[in-house]
């Protein structure tokens, strides 16, 4: 008889009172153990644990705060050497997992079509996917010092679910002065790798989020212009674009927009941004043009990742030619 697969959270945390106690009741009927890593917590957020987890096994360490990279990696390496679980779903304090009850059952059918890595989908929209459960037995190791990514001394093997999600609350203790700690350490690594177009791209993320649009622009300029990735790429020049945009440079952010849509015609978002402009600014013949007369309606692109808009692919973009075409002149005869 084929033995159960073991799943565990594991989690780094730091000053997360009020919060960690709503991550861990999430997951805590569909997971059978839990390993933290405090970095360093100055509030009741051990206390906070220890009481949630009563009665739930599971182990607490605390540990010194190096970087996000360095800890995460941390983290899953002291999982693999205790062999707490087959598999691992990282989560963070202010993640709120949806559909928990669903895990045990996409690892199982992942483990038996090979696969070491899945990535889950955050409900925020834009939709992102990251990889959150992972095979504990590869060597599995995050890389950078903030905004960090897995990856793996070996090959594996990955791909997307449906189910469970990750709610991003957004709350976390770390988020206070998330955007400007993000600029000062991005911009130190880029001192070293000026190449790096994930460094570029995570750097306009936090000007944007700074409402610094120049300077977000110019970062994701170069990372589109650094990047090997076709997808990351195209999301960096729409929001390159919008980037302008926000500056009120609409011609240069319409120019940007049409560019990504042309390089990746099977994404929408770029395209509905720009219809959205053009409709604003009267320009409908122009959106009738670029839509065409055939269906709007896509599919969303199976093996794509990142700032995914689902409406951009159905009812948006048929309310955008609407309105096209109606402020269109109507035919004299």
């Amino acid at each position: 008889m084929t033995r159960a697969l073991r799943v565990a959270v594991v989690m780094i945390v730091r000053n997360e009172v009020g919060r960690i106690g709503r991550a861990l009741e999430s997951v805590r009927d569909a997971v059978d153990t839990w390993l933290i890593i405090d970095t360093g917590s100055t509030d009741a957020t051990i206390e906070e644990i220890q009481t949630v987890t009563k009665g739930w096994p599971g182990t607490l360490l605390e540990r010194p705060w190096r970087s996000f990279g360095e800890n995460r990696t941390e983290l899953v390496n002291v999982a693999r050497e205790m062999n707490v679980a087959d598999w691992l779903l990282t989560i963070d304090g202010d993640h709120v997992v949806e559909e928990a009850n669903r895990i045990r059952e996409t690892v199982t059918e992942a483990q038996g079509k090979g696969l070491d890595a899945l990535f889950i989908q955050f409900t925020d929209v834009p939709t992102v996917w990251t990889i959150r459960l992972i095979r504990a037995v590869l060597p599995w190791r995050y890389i950078g010092a903030t905004r960090e990514y897995l990856d793996c001394d070996v090959p594996f093997m990955c791909d997307k679910v449906d189910k469970p999600r990750l709610r991003d609350f957004a709350d976390g203790a770390s988020r206070a002065n998330k955007w400007r700690r993000d600029v000062e350490i991005l911009r130190e690594e880029l001192r070293g790798a000026p190449e790096n177009a994930r460094s570029w791209f995570c750097l306009g993320d936090s000007y944007r989020g700074l409402a610094q649009y120049e300077l977000a622009a110019i970062a994701y300029t170069n990372c589109a212009v650094k990047s090997q990735s076709k997808e990351e790429r195209y999301v960096a020049v729409t929001l390159a674009g919008e980037m302008l945009l926000a500056q009120g440079k609409t011609e240069d952010g319409l120019a940007r927009l049409l560019l990504a849509n042309q390089e990746r015609p099977q994404r929408r978002e770029a395209l509905l941004m720009a219809c959205q402009v053009l409709n604003q600014i009267g320009r409908h013949r122009e959106v009738v043009s670029l839509l065409g007369r055939g269906s709007v309606l896509r599919s969303i692109p199976r093996d794509d990742l990142l700032a995914i808009v689902p409406d951009a692919y159905g009812p948006a973009m048929v309310r955008e030619r609407k309105v096209a075409e109606s402020g269109l002149p109507t035919s004299r005869h």
